[in-house]
Protein backbone atom coordinates (compact mmCIF):
# COMPACT_ATOMS: atom_id res chain seq x y z
CA UNK A 1 0.00 0.00 0.00
CA UNK A 2 2.90 2.65 0.65
CA UNK A 3 4.30 1.76 -2.31
CA UNK A 4 1.27 2.49 -4.45
CA UNK A 5 0.28 4.87 -2.90
CA UNK A 6 3.71 6.46 -2.26
CA UNK A 7 3.47 7.43 1.13
CA UNK A 8 6.20 8.55 3.72
CA UNK A 9 7.11 5.72 5.75
CA UNK A 10 6.48 7.64 9.24
CA UNK A 11 2.74 8.37 7.57
CA UNK A 12 2.51 4.92 6.71
CA UNK A 13 3.94 3.36 10.27
CA UNK A 14 1.25 5.96 11.65
CA UNK A 15 -1.58 4.34 10.12
CA UNK A 16 -0.72 1.10 10.50
CA UNK A 17 -0.74 1.20 14.11
CA UNK A 18 -4.39 3.35 14.13
CA UNK A 19 -5.82 0.60 12.23
CA UNK A 20 -4.58 -2.28 14.42
CA UNK A 21 -5.83 -0.22 17.38
CA UNK A 22 -8.96 -2.00 18.99
CA UNK A 23 -11.94 -0.36 21.37
CA UNK A 24 -14.98 -1.51 23.03
CA UNK A 25 -16.09 -3.63 19.49
CA UNK A 26 -13.25 -5.78 20.53
CA UNK A 27 -13.82 -5.54 23.90
CA UNK A 28 -17.58 -7.34 23.52
CA UNK A 29 -16.62 -9.72 20.72
CA UNK A 30 -14.07 -11.27 23.49
CA UNK A 31 -16.92 -11.09 26.14
CA UNK A 32 -19.33 -12.72 23.77
CA UNK A 33 -16.54 -16.11 23.17
CA UNK A 34 -15.82 -15.95 26.86
CA UNK A 35 -19.78 -16.32 27.50
CA UNK A 36 -20.14 -18.98 24.57
CA UNK A 37 -16.60 -21.14 25.81
CA UNK A 38 -15.22 -20.02 22.54
CA UNK A 39 -12.16 -19.44 24.51
CA UNK A 40 -11.22 -20.40 28.24
CA UNK A 41 -10.14 -18.08 30.99
CA UNK A 42 -6.55 -17.82 30.50
CA UNK A 43 -6.97 -17.42 27.17
CA UNK A 44 -9.56 -13.97 27.59
CA UNK A 45 -7.02 -13.00 30.48
CA UNK A 46 -4.24 -12.92 27.91
CA UNK A 47 -6.16 -11.19 25.47
CA UNK A 48 -7.55 -8.40 27.40
CA UNK A 49 -3.98 -8.04 28.86
CA UNK A 50 -2.70 -7.69 25.59
CA UNK A 51 -5.33 -5.07 24.00
CA UNK A 52 -4.81 -2.65 27.28
CA UNK A 53 -1.33 -2.92 26.28
CA UNK A 54 -1.81 -2.23 22.42
CA UNK A 55 -4.06 0.04 23.47
CA UNK A 56 -1.86 2.19 25.60
CA UNK A 57 1.15 2.05 23.32
CA UNK A 58 -0.66 3.24 20.31
CA UNK A 59 -1.06 6.99 21.64
CA UNK A 60 1.99 7.64 22.32
CA UNK A 61 3.66 6.04 19.17
CA UNK A 62 1.70 7.85 16.89
CA UNK A 63 2.37 11.18 18.84
CA UNK A 64 5.79 9.79 18.22
CA UNK A 65 5.55 8.85 14.37
CA UNK A 66 2.79 11.43 13.37
CA UNK A 67 3.38 15.98 13.13
CA UNK A 68 -0.11 17.04 12.05
CA UNK A 69 1.59 20.30 11.81
CA UNK A 70 3.24 19.22 8.40
CA UNK A 71 -0.18 20.13 7.05
CA UNK A 72 0.18 23.76 8.15
CA UNK A 73 3.76 24.41 5.60
CA UNK A 74 3.40 27.14 3.03
CA UNK A 75 4.82 26.32 -0.85
CA UNK A 76 5.19 30.05 -0.61
CA UNK A 77 6.40 33.47 1.27
CA UNK A 78 3.33 34.87 3.44
CA UNK A 79 4.95 37.75 5.10
CA UNK A 80 4.52 41.52 5.12
CA UNK A 81 8.07 41.87 3.51
CA UNK A 82 7.40 39.87 0.40
CA UNK A 83 3.66 40.99 -0.63
CA UNK A 84 3.03 42.94 -2.99
CA UNK A 85 1.78 46.23 -2.52
CA UNK A 86 -1.00 46.78 -5.05
CA UNK A 87 -2.34 43.44 -3.45
CA UNK A 88 -4.75 43.12 -0.85
CA UNK A 89 -3.47 41.78 2.56
CA UNK A 90 -4.75 38.71 4.20
CA UNK A 91 -5.12 39.09 8.38
CA UNK A 92 -6.37 36.77 10.15
CA UNK A 93 -6.99 37.97 13.71
CA UNK A 94 -7.74 36.10 16.56
CA UNK A 95 -10.04 37.30 19.54
CA UNK A 96 -11.51 35.89 22.85
CA UNK A 97 -13.04 38.24 24.49
CA UNK A 98 -14.59 41.75 23.79
CA UNK A 99 -11.43 43.35 25.67
CA UNK A 100 -9.45 42.17 22.75
CA UNK A 101 -11.31 44.02 20.18
CA UNK A 102 -10.70 47.77 20.54
CA UNK A 103 -6.57 46.99 20.73
CA UNK A 104 -7.09 44.93 17.40
CA UNK A 105 -8.99 47.89 15.74
CA UNK A 106 -6.30 50.12 16.58
CA UNK A 107 -4.11 48.26 14.74
CA UNK A 108 -6.27 47.53 11.78
CA UNK A 109 -6.71 51.42 11.71
CA UNK A 110 -3.22 52.63 11.52
CA UNK A 111 -2.71 49.83 9.19
CA UNK A 112 -3.73 51.84 6.11
CA UNK A 113 -5.91 50.15 4.02
CA UNK A 114 -6.82 51.37 0.95
CA UNK A 115 -8.00 51.29 -2.67
CA UNK A 116 -4.31 50.31 -4.03
CA UNK A 117 -4.06 47.47 -0.95
CA UNK A 118 -7.42 46.71 0.76
CA UNK A 119 -7.31 44.13 3.89
CA UNK A 120 -9.19 41.30 3.58
CA UNK A 121 -9.91 40.68 7.30
CA UNK A 122 -10.83 37.11 9.03
CA UNK A 123 -11.88 37.30 12.54
CA UNK A 124 -11.77 34.58 14.66
CA UNK A 125 -13.52 34.03 17.98
CA UNK A 126 -11.69 31.29 19.72
CA UNK A 127 -14.73 29.75 22.50
CA UNK A 128 -13.43 26.76 24.81
CA UNK A 129 -14.85 23.51 23.86
CA UNK A 130 -17.45 22.45 26.55
CA UNK A 131 -20.38 20.03 26.20
CA UNK A 132 -19.21 18.56 22.63
CA UNK A 133 -17.27 15.56 21.29
CA UNK A 134 -16.07 17.28 18.54
CA UNK A 135 -14.56 20.79 17.57
CA UNK A 136 -16.30 23.24 15.32
CA UNK A 137 -15.30 25.90 12.89
CA UNK A 138 -18.62 27.58 11.63
CA UNK A 139 -18.71 30.14 9.15
CA UNK A 140 -20.74 33.32 10.87
CA UNK A 141 -23.29 35.98 8.46
CA UNK A 142 -24.88 38.85 9.78
CA UNK A 143 -28.54 38.18 11.24
CA UNK A 144 -31.28 40.17 9.38
CA UNK A 145 -33.60 40.40 12.67
CA UNK A 146 -30.93 40.79 15.45
CA UNK A 147 -31.93 39.57 19.19
CA UNK A 148 -32.30 42.52 21.93
CA UNK A 149 -30.01 40.40 24.00
CA UNK A 150 -26.64 39.80 21.67
CA UNK A 151 -24.26 37.15 22.14
CA UNK A 152 -20.30 37.73 23.24
CA UNK A 153 -19.94 36.35 19.37
CA UNK A 154 -22.18 38.96 18.14
CA UNK A 155 -20.76 41.84 19.57
CA UNK A 156 -17.43 40.92 18.77
CA UNK A 157 -18.34 40.63 15.08
CA UNK A 158 -20.53 43.69 15.09
CA UNK A 159 -17.63 45.62 16.00
CA UNK A 160 -15.66 44.57 13.11
CA UNK A 161 -18.66 44.89 10.79
CA UNK A 162 -18.71 48.32 11.91
CA UNK A 163 -15.01 48.68 10.98
CA UNK A 164 -15.72 47.65 7.38
CA UNK A 165 -18.61 49.92 6.98
CA UNK A 166 -16.22 52.82 7.42
CA UNK A 167 -13.50 51.72 5.20
CA UNK A 168 -16.46 50.95 3.02
CA UNK A 169 -14.46 49.18 -0.14
CA UNK A 170 -11.31 49.01 1.72
CA UNK A 171 -11.83 46.52 3.91
CA UNK A 172 -13.70 43.09 3.23
CA UNK A 173 -14.73 41.37 6.76
CA UNK A 174 -15.17 37.28 7.15
CA UNK A 175 -16.68 36.25 10.88
CA UNK A 176 -15.71 32.82 12.47
CA UNK A 177 -16.21 30.77 15.51
CA UNK A 178 -13.59 28.40 16.54
CA UNK A 179 -15.26 26.04 19.61
CA UNK A 180 -12.34 23.46 20.26
CA UNK A 181 -10.36 22.81 23.87
CA UNK A 182 -8.00 24.88 23.89
CA UNK A 183 -4.96 22.20 23.90
CA UNK A 184 -5.99 22.16 19.92
CA UNK A 185 -7.22 25.49 19.01
CA UNK A 186 -4.21 26.47 17.24
CA UNK A 187 -5.03 23.78 14.62
CA UNK A 188 -8.31 25.83 13.88
CA UNK A 189 -6.20 29.45 14.05
CA UNK A 190 -3.54 27.59 11.24
CA UNK A 191 -6.19 25.53 9.02
CA UNK A 192 -7.82 29.16 8.83
CA UNK A 193 -4.98 30.93 8.21
CA UNK A 194 -3.68 28.23 5.54
CA UNK A 195 -7.57 27.86 3.72
CA UNK A 196 -7.37 31.84 3.53
CA UNK A 197 -3.90 31.92 2.43
CA UNK A 198 -3.62 34.76 5.22
CA UNK A 199 -0.07 36.84 5.24
CA UNK A 200 -0.24 37.95 8.64
CA UNK A 201 -2.09 36.69 12.05
CA UNK A 202 -2.69 38.49 14.96
CA UNK A 203 -3.25 36.81 18.61
CA UNK A 204 -3.94 38.38 21.93
CA UNK A 205 -0.91 37.96 24.41
CA UNK A 206 -1.92 35.71 27.34
CA UNK A 207 -2.30 38.74 30.28
CA UNK A 208 -4.29 41.46 30.00
CA UNK A 209 -3.65 44.69 31.97
CA UNK A 210 -7.03 45.87 33.51
CA UNK A 211 -8.19 49.21 35.35
CA UNK A 212 -6.06 49.64 38.19
CA UNK A 213 -3.25 48.17 37.29
CA UNK A 214 -4.27 44.86 37.75
CA UNK A 215 -2.79 42.13 35.42
CA UNK A 216 -4.87 38.94 34.22
CA UNK A 217 -3.18 36.03 33.11
CA UNK A 218 -3.72 32.45 31.56
CA UNK A 219 -1.40 30.01 31.56
CA UNK A 220 -3.85 28.18 28.49
CA UNK A 221 -3.75 31.02 26.21
CA UNK A 222 -0.11 31.14 26.73
CA UNK A 223 0.22 27.81 25.50
CA UNK A 224 -2.18 28.39 22.94
CA UNK A 225 0.29 31.60 21.94
CA UNK A 226 2.94 28.68 22.14
CA UNK A 227 1.70 26.85 19.50
CA UNK A 228 0.20 29.40 17.02
CA UNK A 229 4.01 30.82 16.63
CA UNK A 230 5.38 27.07 16.53
CA UNK A 231 2.78 26.19 13.71
CA UNK A 232 1.64 29.67 12.08
CA UNK A 233 2.04 29.05 7.85
CA UNK A 234 2.65 32.95 8.06
CA UNK A 235 3.89 35.79 9.88
CA UNK A 236 2.32 36.26 13.18
CA UNK A 237 2.07 39.56 15.86
CA UNK A 238 1.55 38.94 19.34
CA UNK A 239 -0.18 41.78 20.21
CA UNK A 240 0.24 43.17 24.08
CA UNK A 241 -2.86 45.45 25.14
CA UNK A 242 -2.30 48.28 27.64
CA UNK A 243 -5.00 50.08 25.99
CA UNK A 244 -7.26 49.94 29.03
CA UNK A 245 -4.91 52.35 30.92
CA UNK A 246 -5.70 55.10 28.56
CA UNK A 247 -7.99 56.69 26.31
CA UNK A 248 -8.37 54.38 23.21
CA UNK A 249 -7.89 56.12 19.60
CA UNK A 250 -11.03 57.08 17.54
CA UNK A 251 -11.21 54.90 14.82
CA UNK A 252 -14.65 55.09 13.89
CA UNK A 253 -15.41 59.25 14.76
CA UNK A 254 -12.50 61.66 14.27
CA UNK A 255 -9.12 60.33 14.92
CA UNK A 256 -5.86 62.05 16.87
CA UNK A 257 -2.67 61.27 15.63
CA UNK A 258 -1.52 57.56 16.86
CA UNK A 259 2.55 57.21 17.58
CA UNK A 260 4.23 54.27 16.24
CA UNK A 261 7.25 53.41 17.31
CA UNK A 262 9.42 50.85 15.45
CA UNK A 263 12.67 49.25 17.35
CA UNK A 264 15.18 47.87 15.09
CA UNK A 265 18.16 45.55 16.64
CA UNK A 266 18.59 43.17 13.03
CA UNK A 267 16.75 40.31 11.73
CA UNK A 268 14.36 38.58 10.07
CA UNK A 269 11.34 39.52 12.30
CA UNK A 270 12.87 42.98 12.85
CA UNK A 271 12.45 43.56 8.74
CA UNK A 272 8.84 42.16 9.24
CA UNK A 273 8.20 44.62 11.21
CA UNK A 274 9.81 47.50 9.27
CA UNK A 275 7.80 46.47 6.42
CA UNK A 276 4.74 46.33 8.27
CA UNK A 277 5.60 50.03 9.35
CA UNK A 278 5.79 50.63 5.68
CA UNK A 279 1.96 50.13 5.30
CA UNK A 280 1.60 53.03 7.31
CA UNK A 281 3.09 55.83 5.90
CA UNK A 282 0.54 57.36 4.20
CA UNK A 283 -1.80 57.66 6.77
CA UNK A 284 -2.12 61.02 7.61
CA UNK A 285 -3.42 60.44 11.29
CA UNK A 286 -0.17 58.22 11.84
CA UNK A 287 3.15 59.39 13.23
CA UNK A 288 6.13 56.72 12.75
CA UNK A 289 9.32 56.84 14.53
CA UNK A 290 12.37 54.13 13.75
CA UNK A 291 14.98 53.30 16.56
CA UNK A 292 17.64 51.24 15.03
CA UNK A 293 19.77 50.26 17.75
CA UNK A 294 23.75 49.97 17.05
CA UNK A 295 26.89 49.00 18.66
CA UNK A 296 30.55 49.92 17.94
CA UNK A 297 31.65 46.12 18.78
CA UNK A 298 30.03 42.80 17.31
CA UNK A 299 27.33 43.57 20.67
CA UNK A 300 24.67 43.69 18.71
CA UNK A 301 25.29 40.59 16.74
CA UNK A 302 23.87 38.95 12.88
CA UNK A 303 25.71 37.24 10.18
CA UNK A 304 26.97 38.70 6.80
CA UNK A 305 23.93 38.34 5.14
CA UNK A 306 21.58 39.34 7.67
CA UNK A 307 23.26 43.03 7.85
CA UNK A 308 23.15 43.28 4.04
CA UNK A 309 19.79 42.72 4.46
CA UNK A 310 19.14 44.84 7.54
CA UNK A 311 21.28 47.93 5.42
CA UNK A 312 19.09 47.61 2.42
CA UNK A 313 15.47 47.87 4.09
CA UNK A 314 17.41 50.81 6.35
CA UNK A 315 18.44 52.63 3.61
CA UNK A 316 14.94 52.56 1.81
CA UNK A 317 13.28 53.71 5.01
CA UNK A 318 15.48 56.48 5.56
CA UNK A 319 14.86 57.63 2.23
CA UNK A 320 11.45 57.87 3.03
CA UNK A 321 11.60 59.10 6.31
CA UNK A 322 13.11 62.01 4.37
CA UNK A 323 10.21 62.75 2.02
CA UNK A 324 7.58 62.28 4.81
CA UNK A 325 7.25 64.46 7.51
CA UNK A 326 5.26 61.54 9.68
CA UNK A 327 8.15 59.50 9.64
CA UNK A 328 11.66 59.95 11.70
CA UNK A 329 14.50 58.27 11.69
CA UNK A 330 16.84 57.89 15.02
CA UNK A 331 20.14 55.83 15.78
CA UNK A 332 20.95 54.76 19.48
CA UNK A 333 24.07 53.66 20.41
CA UNK A 334 24.41 51.19 23.14
CA UNK A 335 27.29 49.45 24.92
CA UNK A 336 25.44 46.80 27.00
CA UNK A 337 21.99 45.59 28.04
CA UNK A 338 21.87 48.83 30.00
CA UNK A 339 22.10 50.97 27.41
CA UNK A 340 18.93 49.34 25.79
CA UNK A 341 16.88 49.54 29.16
CA UNK A 342 17.95 53.18 29.51
CA UNK A 343 16.44 54.10 26.20
CA UNK A 344 13.06 51.94 26.57
CA UNK A 345 12.49 53.09 29.90
CA UNK A 346 13.02 57.14 27.89
CA UNK A 347 9.90 56.25 25.72
CA UNK A 348 7.48 54.68 28.18
CA UNK A 349 4.68 57.31 27.30
CA UNK A 350 5.64 58.54 24.08
CA UNK A 351 3.94 56.18 22.18
CA UNK A 352 0.34 54.20 21.61
CA UNK A 353 2.46 51.54 19.64
CA UNK A 354 5.51 49.94 19.87
CA UNK A 355 6.20 47.16 17.02
CA UNK A 356 9.79 44.88 17.60
CA UNK A 357 10.90 41.72 16.37
CA UNK A 358 10.62 38.64 18.71
CA UNK A 359 13.94 36.80 17.64
CA UNK A 360 17.31 38.16 16.86
CA UNK A 361 20.27 37.10 15.89
CA UNK A 362 22.32 35.49 18.94
CA UNK A 363 24.88 38.27 20.48
CA UNK A 364 26.08 39.42 23.61
CA UNK A 365 23.63 41.95 24.26
CA UNK A 366 20.25 39.47 23.27
CA UNK A 367 22.15 37.01 25.81
CA UNK A 368 21.95 39.93 28.62
CA UNK A 369 18.88 40.89 28.18
CA UNK A 370 17.09 37.25 28.43
CA UNK A 371 18.85 36.49 31.36
CA UNK A 372 15.74 37.11 33.26
CA UNK A 373 13.10 36.60 30.43
CA UNK A 374 9.86 35.29 31.44
CA UNK A 375 7.87 35.21 28.19
CA UNK A 376 10.42 33.62 25.53
CA UNK A 377 7.58 33.60 23.39
CA UNK A 378 7.87 37.30 23.06
CA UNK A 379 11.67 37.43 22.70
CA UNK A 380 14.12 39.13 24.69
CA UNK A 381 12.68 43.24 23.81
CA UNK A 382 9.14 42.28 23.98
CA UNK A 383 9.31 40.63 26.72
CA UNK A 384 10.73 43.59 28.69
CA UNK A 385 8.22 45.86 27.05
CA UNK A 386 5.46 43.15 28.83
CA UNK A 387 7.04 43.48 32.20
CA UNK A 388 5.24 44.81 34.86
CA UNK A 389 7.47 47.20 35.89
CA UNK A 390 7.43 48.68 32.50
CA UNK A 391 4.87 51.80 33.09
CA UNK A 392 4.18 52.53 29.59
CA UNK A 393 0.61 52.59 28.70
CA UNK A 394 1.39 51.79 25.01
CA UNK A 395 0.48 48.26 23.27
CA UNK A 396 3.11 46.21 21.73
CA UNK A 397 3.37 43.99 18.80
CA UNK A 398 5.94 41.41 18.78
CA UNK A 399 6.13 39.73 14.95
CA UNK A 400 7.63 36.51 14.21
CA UNK A 401 8.15 36.36 10.25
CA UNK A 402 7.05 33.31 8.48
CA UNK A 403 8.74 30.32 9.22
CA UNK A 404 7.30 27.37 8.01
CA UNK A 405 8.38 27.30 4.31
CA UNK A 406 8.68 24.15 2.45
CA UNK A 407 12.48 23.36 1.88
CA UNK A 408 13.44 26.39 3.86
CA UNK A 409 15.07 26.22 7.20
CA UNK A 410 16.68 29.57 7.93
CA UNK A 411 14.08 32.59 7.29
CA UNK A 412 17.06 34.25 6.36
CA UNK A 413 17.87 31.99 3.08
CA UNK A 414 15.12 32.58 0.02
CA UNK A 415 14.91 33.19 -3.73
CA UNK A 416 11.95 35.01 -3.25
CA UNK A 417 13.68 37.84 -1.46
CA UNK A 418 12.03 40.75 -2.82
CA UNK A 419 12.47 44.72 -2.07
CA UNK A 420 10.08 45.70 0.73
CA UNK A 421 7.43 48.40 -0.37
CA UNK A 422 8.50 50.76 2.50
Amino acid sequence: MRLLTRMRLRDALSLGIIMNSKGIAELAILIRWKEHNVINEECFTILIISLLIVTGAITPLTNALYDPSKRFLAYKRRTILHHRSDEELRILACIHTTDNVQAVLNLLSASNPSKESPINLAVLHLIKLVGRASPLLIACVSRENKSQYSTQSEQIFNAFRKFEQHYSGHVIVHCYKGISPYATMHNDVCSLALEKRTTFIVIPFHKQWVIGGRVESSNTLRHLNNNVLDKAPCSVGVLIDRGNQRKPWSILGQPSMYRVAVLFFGGADDREVLAYAGRMYDDHNVLITLLRFYSSTEIVGGTARSKILDTEILSQFRLNAFRNQRVSYQEEMVMDGNGVLAVLRSMENAYDLVMVGRRHQDSQLMSDLGKWSEHGELGAIGDILAAKDFRGAASVLVVQQQTKLWGLNDPEDSTQLRRANI
